[in-house]
């Protein structure tokens, strides 16, 4: 017969509500009496039990006794106690779309704003412990409570003894601060380990921007479903990451509102004018504004046309087709309805924000909705300062604010506040979409990112990193990694040993010339550091003579345990090379630009005291990997024939010794090539910024030059509509370009004087070739280096330019003589 088993159950979607039969259906009939009736009948009958059963599974989960109380109470819960039932059980249920979490007055207390199952905002509390380790010398076989042995990799190559790791509330730490500080003085502990790590940082990593509840024995989901509980407070060993493949995060059929936030006053004046403005929510295309003046009468800036304005103005500067320009489209046609009232103070300004906010709370209880905050102080700060108590029941998004919007001018400010607030009302969604993006790459709760994005981000990453490999974390916000004890922490030798390297040639450069930026060069030296191992370091300092030095004379602490900084560094390295390989990999095979921008951003986060894994040894093995990287890009430039003029980490100016701009255009096109050769380069980039048909350069400081501008560039719109340009020079796409910092401690009078005088020496040389041309006089005899005076007539030519070029001389003499006479009448 077929069993139950085999009969096929149609999906169910949820709120399906399950058909229920008559008992008149089967009355009077019996199995004995009509078996086929009865049976029938039974068989729907279970069916139907099936079908509900299989719903609350889904719905709930497939706990017995969460099942029996929703069979209990299927018609829902009612009252208080039910709605607080209810959210406990939303708790379970799937996943939490996290927006922030956001620190309390109260130690290791945390404030979480979740979108649940059910698509509705809640505010959840979390309790983070405080977890720390601490390595004994000897075993002390401790069992039981807050301690238990574990195995972990110590930072930096320090051996594991005896490793116990400790759970604590933070309300304990706190409270036992010194004993806990005093296990340091116990010879039997090695070091305490992790006890630095700030508790936000912690939760981020572990809970990330998607998570849900664990099925840990007596946890927070066995204290609901089988104890009965309700817990005011959850713990984040609770809480399981989540990933946004298997569930996304804030998908774009999820409706999130957004409320925009902008505040800016004048630094001048104390803060006696403002601007503060209001859109609830920001896609309605309203906008409350606030005008603040104490003092005086204020006008009411045109934003309206301002707005049209930024909006035309940022069409040209987006892809079409794409919504950033829907939405400008949609800005300068229908704008943006602003209303806008003058008041006296910022406090009756917040206090009409805060009112506005409230009803927008109490017009959409339970709407998904995340406040863009863009002001020069934190939202707390401004929470506090101004009393906006509304502010608090959101999740707040910290947007960069510009200092220079402080900047108001004694008269006509408010047009330059409207301006502002206008530029950043077009621009905000487009950094709304861009922090999205960031947060779904990194697995970072949006509300939770502030100030340096990039540092946070790889921050959170390199710290779930070390975690996966069961490695210590040594995270402090100090710039001092946390490694138990400062015994392996060597000192830096000092920043002008290794300081970037800033190689010049002065000197003036008759052939074309390109700048030239290095990019890539950090993570290059990352990727292939096995090829780079053998290379030989050219540096004036020797790292490993130094730290030698130091252990001998007692300098470093405990100098018998300590071994060469490579391998103390080595595993660090290691997982620095993995991550960089991953963001390379993801931007080259993938597209993802944030990934880009992190790999770009490497080379940065190393050399960062304010990244929370700063580490002057790692710092110093990464350098010297750059080092010699840099150092075979110059080898190999100068073998292909180039003449390095200016070299550093980030920027090459090349002399190429050809006389036209394609010439010199394929010769960069050749060293390209020669450099893509060597396996080290994968990933280098070499991009041409500037090309210089004659060079007269100092360091990269000090030069000038007649550059070659590209035909409708901005550098040569920006010659042309100056009236003292030379035409002759624009005719031929060349502008004269200087930058002379020493010009800067000249007087001004003098400071004119060089930058004639420089341009004239760059202008007659080329200006005297092309009369010989005009002439019909052949220019290209002579040496490469000659170009510009080879000629027939070339010796008559060469005295008069020894002649011009002694008449320079005795100029510059003069000009010097003239400026030590200034500087001492300064004096």
């Amino acid at each position: 017969k077929e069993s139950l088993d085999e009969i096929p159950v149609p999906p169910l979607e949820p709120g399906t509500k399950v058909r229920s039969l008559n008992p008149i259906d089967a009355e009077g009939t019996t199995m004995w009496t009509d078996f086929d009736a009865w049976h029938a009948h039974m068989r729907a009958l279970w069916r139907n039990r099936l079908n509900e059963r299989k719903r609350l599974r889904l719905e709930l989960g497939d706990d017995t006794r969460k099942l029996k109380y929703a069979r209990s109470t299927k018609d829902g819960p009612m009252g208080m106690r039910g709605f607080f039932q209810s959210k406990h059980h939303a708790m379970l249920n799937r996943h939490w779309e996290v927006l922030e979490v956001r620190e309390t007055n109260a130690p290791g207390i945390f404030t979480v704003w979740a979108i649940l199952e059910d698509g509705s905002l809640q505010t959840v509390t979390l309790e983070v412990p405080r977890e720390f380790y601490i390595n004994y010398r000897e075993d002390p076989r401790i069992s039981g409570g807050s301690h238990r042995q574990v195995s972990r990799k110590l930072p930096f190559g320090k051996v594991q003894m005896h490793l116990y790791k400790q759970v604590l509330k933070e309300s304990d730490y706190v409270k036992h601060a010194k004993e806990i500080a005093a296990e340091y003085e116990d010879p039997n502990v090695e070091g305490l380990y992790e006890t630095q790590v700030p508790l936000l940082f912690r939760a981020i990593c572990d809970m990330g921007c998607v998570c849900s509840v664990n099925r840990q024995q007596g946890g927070f989901r066995e204290r609901v479903t089988r104890r009965g509980e309700r817990p005011d407070t959850i713990s984040l060993q609770d809480l399981s990451f989540g990933t946004t493949t298997a569930n996304p995060y804030l998908p774009a059929k999820q409706h999130l509102s957004k409320i925009y936030v902008y505040h800016s006053f004048s630094d001048s004046d104390g803060g006696v004018r403002g601007l503060l403005s209001l859109s609830t929510p920001l896609d309605s295309f309203k906008c409350k504004v606030w005008v603040v003046n104490r003092y005086a009468q204020s006008q009411k800036p045109p934003l309206s046309r301002f707005l049209r304005e930024m909006a035309l103005e940022g069409q040209g500067q987006v892809e079409e087709g794409t919504p950033a320009a829907l939405l400008m489209e949609r800005l300068a046609k229908e704008g943006i309805d602003f209303a806008t009232d003058i008041v006296d103070s910022h406090e009756e300004a917040w206090a009409a924000l805060n009112d506005a906010i409230k009803t927008y709370q109490e017009e959409n209880v339970g709407t998904p909705t995340v406040v863009l905050v863009q002001a020069s102080q934190p939202c707390d700060a401004l929470c506090t300062q101004y009393g906006s108590s509304a502010l608090r029941s959101f999740p707040c998004v910290q947007v960069p604010f510009q200092e220079d919007d402080n900047s108001y001018e004694p008269l006509g400010w408010e047009s330059k506040a409207g301006k502002n607030l206008c530029r950043n009302l077009v621009g905000i969604d487009g950094y709304y979409t861009h922090l999205l993006s960031t947060a779904r790459y990194a697995h970072i709760p949006i509300a939770n990112f502030s100030g340096d994005l990039a540092r946070l981000t790889t921050d959170v990453m390199f710290a779930r990193l070390l975690s996966k490999n069961n490695t210590l974390l040594w995270a402090s916000p100090s710039g001092t990694p946390d490694v138990g004890t400062g015994d392996l922490v060597l000192p830096p030798e000092g920043e002008d040993g290794w300081a970037p390297p800033d190689r010049n040639t002065p000197g003036g450069h008759r052939g074309c010339c390109v700048t030239v930026a290095v990019n890539n060069l950090a993570q290059s030296a990352v990727l292939h550091h096995k090829e780079l191992e053998d290379e030989p370091v050219h540096s004036t300092v020797d790292v490993d003579g130094e730290v030698a030095r130091l252990s001998a004379s007692g300098g470093i602490p405990l100098a018998s345990a300590l071994v060469d900084e490579t391998t103390l560094c080595s595993d660090a390295f290691k997982l620095l090379h993995h991550l960089t390989a991953s963001w390379v990999s993801d931007a080259q095979d993938k597209g993802s630009e944030l990934a880009d921008r992190l790999q770009m951003n490497m080379w940065r986060w190393v050399n960062n005291p304010s990244s929370l894994f700063f580490a002057p040894a790692l710092q110093r093995h990464v350098h010297r990997l750059v080092r010699k990287a840099f150092g075979l890009l110059v080898n190999n430039l100068t073998q292909s024939g180039a003449d390095v003029l200016h070299a550093s980490f980030h920027m090459l100016v090349l002399g190429t010794r050809k006389t036209s701009v394609a010439q010199c255009d394929a010769y960069f096109a050749f060293l390209q090539e020669e450099v893509r050769r060597v396996a080290a380069f994968e990933i280098l980039s070499l991009e041409v910024t500037h090309t210089w048909s004659r060079l007269l350069f100092v360091d990269r400081y000090n030069f000038g030059g007649l550059q070659a501008v590209e035909r409708g560039s901005i550098e040569e719109e920006e010659a042309f509509s100056d009236p003292q340009a030379d035409r002759e020079l624009l005719d031929r796409h060349l502008v004269v370009s200087q930058e002379w910092e020493i010009a800067l401690h000249l007087p001004l009078k003098h400071r004119k004087m060089l930058l004639e005088m420089v341009s004239e020496y760059l202008t007659k040389p080329i200006k005297y070739r092309w009369s010989l041309e005009s002439e019909g006089v052949d220019v290209s005899q002579g040496g490469e280096g000659d170009a510009e005076l080879g000629s027939p007539g070339y010796t008559q030519t060469r005295k008069k330019m020894e002649d011009a070029l002694q008449s320079e001389s005795s100029f510059i003499s003069q000009l010097f003589r003239s400026a030590e006479d200034g500087a001492g009448a300064y004096g």
